[in-house]
């Protein structure tokens, strides 16, 4: 059996497991609430992925149609792709959680949330928050967590976490509400013509009762959790961040005032290029374990020794009130029409290197009494 923590959440029993299932996952907990279930998991590689500079975390939030007992039927007798509800709930979980990885950790992260059955009155997208939060704290990967999430309705006047899904019929507010111990991490949900201070208040409302799932969640990793594996961010050494300061400093804060797009990314380019010829391929290869040492120099050229430089592209901005790409401050727009490009209602407008077209369709343009003349003649 595996190990089971519970407590009461408006009146009905929040349970996480772990140690059942998933046992060869580097996380795993199942999460009760009502007769809701879902299954999270949480894998992560040995090593990082060459070349890249940004978190490769995938969270995918899954509802099987087995859930509600249902079995794919029509044409199609599998499983499509995800519908736009898990989509949008999957970026939902990934929003809070993806700070909390430490800054240069590049390894992949793959966090899957599984609909195991739905009751269709307590909402899933809760615990597969709540339980990608616990599969990450008790494995091994690093995470700054845990975190938890609950909505919150008003129904007849009273402020409600986690309302029965029916009841937010009745509800005139509905705000997902992400958080740690110590901060907000992400407010989502809509209101009917409610003050901005209500909404706060019940901003603040859901945060509060979040205290004690973050208390199950720390119990849990007290008990059962990994050890964390060891994690040293690699930077360069203070001697490389100024030879490649001496190199594209200057060189790219003029690259940056190069107004045409195409000459500004040729010049940038060619100050890469200046970077990586300037280091041996021993000392690339010397740099990170693992990594594209000559990626990790560019990314050192365009970032770490440059901070400060986009104040610099702020402040030429505010001063000359020109950007990038020959962008003025002023809102005039050139607008122009020619005749006869479309047979729907259109203009253009220009500014700088941007162009934009806009159309208005027009409904029946090609029913009716009047076909076009390519369709003629068909039936």
């Amino acid at each position: 059996m595996g190990n089971v923590y519970e407590i009461e959440v408006s009146g009905r029993n929040l349970s996480i497991e772990s140690g059942r299932w998933a046992r060869q996952a580097g996380g795993a907990a199942v999460v009760r609430y009502g007769e809701s279930v879902v299954l999270v998991t949480a894998c992560v590689t040995e090593n990082p992925r060459p070349g890249i500079d940004f978190l490769p975390l995938v969270v995918d939030y899954v509802e099987k149609t087995f859930s509600v007992g249902k079995i794919p039927g029509g044409f199609f007798k599998r499983e499509g792709r995800l519908s736009e509800f898990e989509v949008l709930t999957s970026r939902m979980i990934d929003r809070p959680i993806r700070p909390l990885f430490p800054k240069g950790f590049y390894n992949e992260i793959q966090v899957i949330a599984t609909v195991l059955s739905a009751d269709k009155e307590n909402d899933t997208a809760i615990l597969a928050m709540i339980g990608a939060s616990a599969a990450l704290s008790i494995s091994d990967i690093p995470f700054n967590g845990p975190i938890a999430g609950a909505r919150v309705g008003r129904i007849d006047g009273e402020l409600v976490v986690n309302p029965r899904l029916p009841d937010f019929d009745r509800s005139d507010l509905n705000i997902f509400v992400a958080g740690s111990r110590d901060a907000i991490l992400m407010v989502e949900g809509e209101a009917n013509e409610v003050p901005e201070e209500e909404v706060l208040d019940a901003i603040l409302f859901a945060h509060r009762s979040l205290a004690p799932v973050l208390d199950l969640q720390e119990r849990m990793t007290r008990e059962i959790g990994k050890e964390k594996r060891a994690f040293e961010k690699q930077v360069l050494a203070e001697e490389d961040l100024r030879k490649i300061s001496s190199i594209a400093e200057g060189p790219l804060a003029e690259a940056y005032g190069i107004r045409a797009k195409q000459d500004r990314h040729k010049r940038i380019e060619e100050i890469s290029e200046a970077v990586r010829a300037a280091f041996t391929d021993d000392e690339r290869a010397a740099f990170l374990a693992g990594l594209d040492a000559v990626d990790a120099h560019v990314r050192a050229a365009q970032g770490a020794p440059f901070a400060e430089l986009p104040e610099r592209v702020r402040a030429v901005a505010v001063e000359s009130l020109e950007r990038a790409g020959d962008r003025r401050a002023e809102p005039a727009r050139t607008w122009w029409r020619l005749k006869g490009l479309i047979v729907h209602g259109y203009f253009t407008s220009e500014r700088a290197q941007q162009e934009v077209l806009r159309v208005n369709p027009m409904p029946g343009r090609f029913d009716g009494a009047a076909p076009h003349p390519a369709r003629a003649g068909r039936s």
